[in-house]
C-alpha cells in the first residue's frame, strides 16, 4: 500500500486544513497510508552551520524519504502561505532535500471564496525552488472555499460538490505517483544537482 505524508500547513490549532487532511485520510484508507505532520511549532530555520537537523524535523526527512508522495495544505495568509509552512520549507531543503522529485499535491483551505489560490500560488514557485524540486502535479491544486462551512459535525463534507472534486484530485494524484516512479539512483542523482546549487549559491 502507498505511504503518503500529509504536512499541515497552518499555525491554528483547530485548522480546517488538519480538517480536510483528516477527511482524506479516513476516506481513502483503502487506498493509502496518510501520516499527517502539523509544523505549528517547529523551531526558526537558523542555517545551522553544522547542517545537523533538530531531531523532530529530522525524523520528518526520514519520513518523506520514504513516502510514495506527499499532500500539503495550506492556509492563506496576507495573500500568501503561512510562516509557519515557509519556516518548514526552508528545514526540508537544507542539506538533505528530501522534497527533490518526490510527487507532491497541494491542497488548501480559506474562509473565503477563493479557497487559498493566491497562496498556493506562492506555494507552487516555492516548491520549484531548485533546494525543493517537488514533482508537483500540473494544473491547479485542490482548492476548498468557505471552509468554516465545508465540514459537519462529524468531519465529513457539508457539500457534496466537494466530495466529488477532492475524489478527482486523489485519483489523479493516485495516478501521477504510479507514472512517475524513480529509482534510487534517480532520486540520488536529483538530490545532487540540489546539493551542488547549494554550494555554488551558499544562503547567507
Amino acid at each position: 500500500m502507498k505511504k503518503f505524508i500529509g504536512i499541515i500547513g497552518s499555525p491554528s490549532i483547530e485548522t480546517t486544513n488538519e480538517k480536510l487532511l483528516s477527511l482524506i485520510k479516513h476516506a481513502f484508507q483503502s487506498e493509502f497510508e496518510l501520516e499527517l505532520i502539523s509544523v505549528r511549532d517547529w523551531p526558526m530555520f537558523n542555517k545551522p552551520i553544522s547542517l545537523e537537523l533538530p531531531a523532530k524535523i529530522q525524523t520528518v526527512v526520514d519520513k518523506i524519504d520514504t513516502a510514495d508522495g506527499v499532500l500539503i495544505s495550506t492556509a492563506e495568509y496576507d495573500h500568501s502561505v503561512p510562516a509557519v509552512l515557509s519556516n518548514a520549507l526552508a528545514w526540508l531543503s537544507y542539506g538533505q532535500y528530501p522534497m527533490v522529485d518526490k510527487p507532491t499535491l497541494i491542497l488548501g483551505t480559506s474562509y473565503g471564496r477563493l479557497g487559498s489560490s493566491r497562496a498556493q500560488f506562492h506555494l507552487r514557485q516555492m516548491l520549484n525552488a531548485p533546494q525543493l524540486a517537488a514533482n508537483m502535479m500540473s494544473g491547479d491544486g485542490y482548492l476548498l472555499s468557505h471552509a468554516l462551512r465545508a465540514f459537519t459535525d462529524d468531519s465529513e463534507f457539508a457539500r457534496a460538490i466537494d466530495r466529488t472534486d477532492l475524489e478527482t484530485y486523489i485519483n489523479r494524484f493516485i495516478e501521477f505517483v504510479d507514472h512517475n516512479k524513480r529509482t534510487d539512483v534517480q532520486i540520488l542523482q536529483a538530490k545532487e544537482v540540489a546539493a551542488n546549487y547549494d554550494k555554488r549559491f551558499i544562503r547567507r
